[in-house]
C-alpha cells in the first residue's frame, strides 16, 4: 500500500507548488478576482488529486482484505 501511495507524491508536490505560488500571488493582491480564481482552481486540483490518492489506496486495501477473508 505504501508504494502505491508514494507513487502519487510527485503529482502532489507539483500541485502543492502551484497552490503555494497562487496563494503567494493572491496574498500580495487580495482584491484581484483573477488571482482568486487561479487560487481556487489550484486548490480544487490539489484536493481532487488528494482524494484520488485516498480513494485508490482505500480501494486496494478493501480488495486485499476481501481476498484475505475469502482465503480464511
Amino acid at each position: 500500500m505504501s508504494n502505491h501511495s508514494r507513487s502519487f507524491n510527485a503529482g502532489v508536490n507539483d500541485l502543492k507548488a502551484l497552490l503555494d505560488k497562487a496563494f503567494t500571488e493572491l496574498a500580495a493582491k487580495p482584491s484581484s478576482p483573477e488571482l482568486l480564481a487561479t487560487y481556487q482552481s489550484a486548490l480544487s486540483e490539489y484536493n481532487m488529486y488528494r482524494m484520488l490518492q485516498s480513494n485508490s489506496t482505500k480501494s486496494l486495501t478493501d480488495q486485499s482484505k476481501s481476498v484475505i477473508r475469502n482465503l480464511a
